[in-house]
């Protein structure tokens, strides 16, 4: 599984790069339109929009990584804890679980834990540790929808900004105004 996204992840790279090498030979030798030159040129809203940007890659990143279904539900303590539950091992069973930290080891350590006061507190306990472990991943998705939704308002804004300063220019050199200076 590690392998195909590993796959996926330098084919994509690859292709981007190969496309801007592409792009680059064809358009021909440009002299100061690198990305820095650009952001600088651009102002401030670029710099927020650049480190928004690599805050929300970093998260999405990290999502990918931690929420694999390998390390929420390790298939070894699966096995483990489908054993020894067949034959009756609770301790075992308790055991096993309360040393994994992943969702399904906390979740089975709740809910064995409270195996001696009958099925309905080990079904509230499941439910309980299921749902504080649930609210501990979808805290990571709350901070990337964050940035999802910010994102466009931080972009609107330095369009506006920008137009604001194109029509300051507009006003300031009345019937001389070339296109590049509106572009500065």
């Amino acid at each position: 599984m590690r392998k195909n996204y590993a796959f996926l992840v330098a084919m994509a790279l690859g292709a981007m790069m190969y496309s801007t090498s592409v792009c680059a030979a064809e358009a021909g030798p440009v002299q100061g339109a690198g990305f820095l030159d650009m952001a600088k040129d651009a102002g401030f809203m670029e710099y927020i929009l650049l480190l928004v940007s690599i805050a929300g890659f970093a998260l999405a990143l990290q999502a990918i990584v931690t929420m694999r279904t390998h390390l929420l539900r390790p298939p070894e303590l699966a096995n483990e804890l489908i054993n020894l539950t067949q034959e009756g091992n609770l301790d075992g069973a308790i055991e096993a679980s309360q040393g994994d930290s992943s969702f399904l080891g906390v979740v089975a350590f709740a809910t064995l834990s409270s195996s001696q006061y009958g099925k309905e507190a080990m079904e509230s306990a499941m439910t309980d540790a299921g749902e504080l472990e649930t609210t501990k991943l979808m805290n990571r998705i709350g901070m990337l929808n964050l940035i999802a939704a910010i994102a466009p308002m931080l972009g609107l804004t330095g369009t506006t900004i920008g137009m604001i300063l194109t029509f300051a220019v507009i006003a300031v050199k009345a019937d001389a105004v070339t296109a590049a200076d509106m572009a500065k």
